[in-house]
């Protein structure tokens, strides 16, 4: 199934809507439908990998997201969202050769240096962790990506200006109320 049939594919778009709209378990139901039918289309694949990651099933979610891949669907966005199933399953080594890999495919994007940056705080790594968040600061300083890994690690450092500035900030992108 070419892209241009799965987009014509309704229960695709309501899945599409429901994942636009952030309601991954109502997108999951609908993509699992038109998997039944192609279960290999990579951009599908990685769609419900993306699912799977935010309903926290983990081991799902890499299935799907290294089935994508080797169906052919090599974009930074794929390879920064295997790192961060890898981060929750705190596979740090693989996760940052995953990061490393998004980030040689698109070197300046801020969501992806700002992931990049977690990892790094989150394995002991603070020096090169601020600066890789300035650098993501300074490519896109609204980036809700950007600033909500700023605000976690302002969090933990405990540094009242960068937490005021960080949470700010996201409450001006961010996409929803919570």
């Amino acid at each position: 199934m070419d892209l241009e049939v799965l987009e014509s594919s309704v229960l695709y778009q309501l899945g599409e809507h429901y994942y636009e709209m952030g309601r991954y378990e109502q997108a999951r139901e609908q993509f699992k439908q038109v998997l039944a039918k192609n279960a290999t289309h990579p951009r599908l694949l990685y769609m419900m990998a993306y699912c799977e990651y935010q309903l926290d099933n983990y081991e799902e979610a890499y299935e799907l997201c290294t089935y994508a891949i080797n169906e052919g669907l090599v974009t930074e966005y794929v390879y920064n969202t295997l790192g961060l199933i890898l981060i929750q399953q705190k596979e740090w080594y693989e996760a940052e050769q995953a990061m490393l890999f998004a980030l040689s495919l698109n070197p300046s994007e801020p969501s992806i240096i700002a992931t990049y940056s977690f990892l790094m705080y989150e394995t002991g790594h603070l020096k090169k962790a601020r600066l890789l968040m300035e650098e993501a600061k300074r490519l896109d300083p609204m980036d809700s990506t950007v600033l909500q890994y700023q605000f976690y690690m302002s969090m933990i450092d405990g540094k009242k200006k960068e937490k005021h500035e960080a949470l700010t900030g996201y409450m001006q992108v961010a996409e929803d109320d919570l």
